[in-house]
C-alpha cells in the first residue's frame, strides 16, 4: 500500500528535481514571515506591575517574560499574568482587583463572592484538575466539587507564564516540509558516508554535519546508485514507479519516555487512515490527494500520532533555534503541544483594547468544567450476539444511544454541515471564501482571532490519562456520598464515558468534522471547544490534528 501514498512523494517529474526544497523553504519561511526585522532585547517589567503577586510567583514570571518586540505571525500572545491578582488583595480594599481574575483556594466551578466593590466572581479553573495532587484535595460529603487543602500548592508559575498560541492547526503543507526535510537529510548522510564529501564534514567531536547548500542530484547515475537504498523494492512497485520507502523516513529526536533518552520515529502520516477510519465510505480518492494534493495545502494534517506531533515541534524549534543564532539574537525559542490550561485560558479570553484578555467577566461561563470525556473521533460500533445463532458475534453501526441524548443539541449527525465539507476544511478561516458560500456553515473564531477551537479536527494536547485519572476517581468518591437518584446517574454516565478512555491515553480537545458539536455561550461554542478524550499516543486518525504554543525566553534569563 505504501506505493500507492508515496507516489506523490519522488515522482519524476515533481520533488526530485526540486533539491533541497524542505530546508530553503522552511528558512525563507522565517525569515519573512515568522520573525520581524526590528527585534531588540527588552528589559522585563518592573516588579511594581506585579505588586500583587508572592515573591516567588513573581521571580518565575520575569524568568519566562515575552520580549514585547518580538512578533510571531500566525500566533496570538497571551499574558495570563497581567490580569492576576491574589486572592487577599480583594480584602486590602484594592480597586484595581476588578475586574481581575483570583486564584482561589476552591476547586471546581463553585462560585462565591465577596462584599467589595467589585463584587467579582472568582474561582480556580478545572483545567488544573490534571496538576493537582490528590493529596491536596478534600472530600467532602454532599458537595459536587472537590475542595483544595488551604495550604495546597499551586503550579502558579506554568499556569501565569507568557505564550504564543497558534491560530490554527499545522498543516499539509508545514508538515510535508518536515517529511522532505527528513528525506533529504537521509539522501544527505547517505551520500556522504559512500564517500560524497561535499555533503558534509565531520566536526571534532567526530560527529558528522550535513551541508544543505550542496544539491543533491537525484537523477545522475552515481547519486541514484547511492541512494537506491531508500527506494522501495522493484517486487513493490506501483505502476513500475521507483519511488522512496516512506518506511525508511525515520527521525530521531530527545524523548523522556524511552530508557535512552531518544526516540526513532517514521514520520510519515498515516495516510491510508482514511480508509481505516470509514471504511463503508469511498476514501480512496482522499487517501492518494489529501496529503499531497496542492489543493490541500491550508488543510490541517491528519493521520499523524502524538508522537509524530511531538517530532515536528522538536523539528521546528531546532529550525527556529538556529534562525535566532545566525540573527545574533540571544533568545530561547521552544514550540510545543499546548497544555489543557492553555486551550482552556485561550478558549476564554476575550479582547481589550485590542489585546487579548485572559480573565475576563465571563471566564467562568466558558472555562471546561465537565467530567465527561466522550468526544468521538470515529463511528462507535456496537458489538452483538446474534439471536437465533446464539455463538456469532457481529458488529452493528447502531449510534450510542447515551451520546445522542447527552448531545442531542449539540450535533448535526451526518449532515456535516458546520464546516461545509465532509472532510477538514482550510486551517485559517481568513483564507475561506465567505462570499457565496453556504449561509448554514459555521466559521468557528474565538473572540481573541483563534480558528476552530471546537471544531474542523480534533486535536492533541500534552495532558496524560495518568494525571487525570486520581483526580477522576475523588470526585466519584464525592459523589458517592450522595444519596440522591440524579446524582447516581450524574456518576454513572461519568464512569461509562471513563471506561472508553486508553489507559496510556494522551489528551484530545475539541470537536471536529465528524463529531461536529455547536452551543452559543455568549456568543462562544464551548460544547465544541471543551468535548474530550484520552486516546492512545500512537494512534492516528482523519478527524485529528494538532496545533501548537511557542515560547521565547531571554538566554539571560
Amino acid at each position: 500500500m505504501w506505493a500507492l501514498h508515496t507516489s506523490y512523494l519522488l515522482g519524476q517529474d515533481t520533488v526530485l528535481t526540486k533539491e533541497t526544497r524542505a530546508v530553503r523553504v522552511t528558512n525563507q519561511y522565517l525569515r519573512g514571515q515568522v520573525f520581524n526585522h526590528h527585534l531588540r532585547t527588552t528589559r522585563p517589567p518592573d516588579d511594581t506591575s506585579f505588586s500583587a503577586l508572592d515573591p516567588d510567583v513573581i521571580k518565575a514570571i520575569r524568568s519566562f517574560v515575552v520580549l514585547p518586540d518580538l512578533k510571531l505571525e500566525d500566533c496570538v500572545l497571551f499574558k495570563p499574568y497581567e490580569n492576576y491578582v491574589a486572592y487577599d488583595s480583594l480584602f486590602r480594599g484594592d480597586e484595581h482587583a476588578s475586574p481581575r481574575f483570583v486564584l482561589d483556594r476552591t476547586y471546581g466551578w463553585e462560585k462565591r463572592y465577596v462584599r467589595t466593590s467589585s463584587l467579582e466572581r472568582f474561582i480556580l479553573p478545572t483545567s488544573l484538575r490534571s496538576y493537582v495532587d490528590t493529596a491536596d484535595l478534600d472530600v467532602e460529603p454532599g458537595q459536587l466539587q472537590l475542595r483544595m487543602a488551604s495550604d495546597a500548592v499551586l503550579p502558579t508559575k506554568d499556569y501565569l507564564r507568557p505564550f504564543y498560541f497558534r491560530k490554527y492547526e499545522v498543516t499539509n503543507q508545514e508538515y510535508r516540509g518536515f517529511v522532505e526535510w527528513v528525506r533529504d537529510s537521509i539522501a544527505r548522510r547517505t551520500l556522504f558516508d559512500a564517500g560524497f564529501g561535499s555533503f558534509g564534514s565531520r566536526t571534532s567531536t567526530g560527529e558528522v554535519e550535513l551541508n544543505w547548500s550542496a544539491p543533491i542530484e537525484w537523477h545522475r547515475p552515481e547519486h541514484k546508485e547511492v541512494l537506491q537504498v531508500m527506494y522501495i523494492p522493484e517486487s513493490k512497485f506501483f505502476y513500475r514507479r521507483n519511488e522512496v520507502d516512506a518506511d525508511k523516513l525515520n527521525y530521531v529526536f530527545a524523548s523522556s519516555d524511552e530508557p535512552s533518552g531518544y526516540r526513532t520515529l517514521n514520520v510519515y502520516p498515516d495516510t491510508v487512515i482514511w480508509v481505516k477510519d470509514f471504511t463503508w465510505s469511498f476514501n480512496e480518492p482522499m487517501t492518494e490527494n489529501y496529503f499531497w494534493h496542492p489543493e490541500y495545502d491550508d488543510h490541517p494534517v491528519v493521520g499523524v500520532t502524538y508522537w509524530q506531533a511531538l517530532a515536528y515541534l522538536h523539528w521546528r524549534t531546532k529550525v527556529g533555534q538556529r534562525l535566532m543564532d545566525r540573527k545574533g539574537l540571544k533568545l530561547r525559542i521552544r514550540y510545543e503541544l499546548p497544555t489543557e490550561m492553555q486551550w482552556d485560558m485561550v478558549a476564554a479570553s476575550e479582547m481589550e483594547n485590542e489585546r487579548p484578555r485572559t480573565f475576563g467577566s465571563n471566564y467562568d461561563y466558558w472555562t471546561d468544567t465537565d467530567w465527561v470525556t466522550d468526544l468521538q473521533l470515529v463511528p462507535q460500533f456496537i458489538d452483538r450476539i446474534d439471536s437465533i445463532a446464539g455463538h456469532l458475534s457481529y458488529m452493528t453501526a447502531r449510534r450510542n444511544g447515551l451520546f445522542d441524548v447527552l448531545n442531542q443539541d449539540a450535533k448535526f449527525d451526518g449532515v456535516l454541515v458546520m464546516d461545509g465539507s465532509f472532510h477538514p476544511t482550510k486551517c485559517n478561516i481568513d483564507l475561506i471564501e465567505k462570499k457565496g458560500r453556504n449561509p448554514l456553515v459555521t466559521l468557528q473564531k474565538s473572540p481573541t482571532g483563534i480558528s476552530y477551537l471546537g471544531g474542523n479536527v480534533s486535536e492533541w494536547l500534552k495532558e496524560t490519562y495518568s494525571g487525570w485519572k486520581p483526580v477522576f476517581e475523588l470526585r466519584q468518591q464525592q459523589l458517592a456520598t450522595f444519596q440522591e437518584e440524579d446524582i447516581t446517574i450524574l456518576s454513572a454516565i461519568e464512569r461509562y464515558w471513563d471506561r472508553m478512555n486508553d489507559n496510556d491515553g494522551r489528551l484530545v480537545r475539541g470537536a471536529n468534522w465528524f463529531d461536529e458539536r455547536f452551543s452559543d455561550r455568549l456568543g462562544v461554542n464551548t460544547a465544541g471547544t471543551n468535548a474530550k478524550v484520552f486516546v492512545a499516543p500512537d494512534r492516528a486518525h482523519s478527524t485529528l490534528g494538532f496545533r501548537y504554543v511557542v515560547y521565547i525566553e531571554s538566554k539571560e534569563n
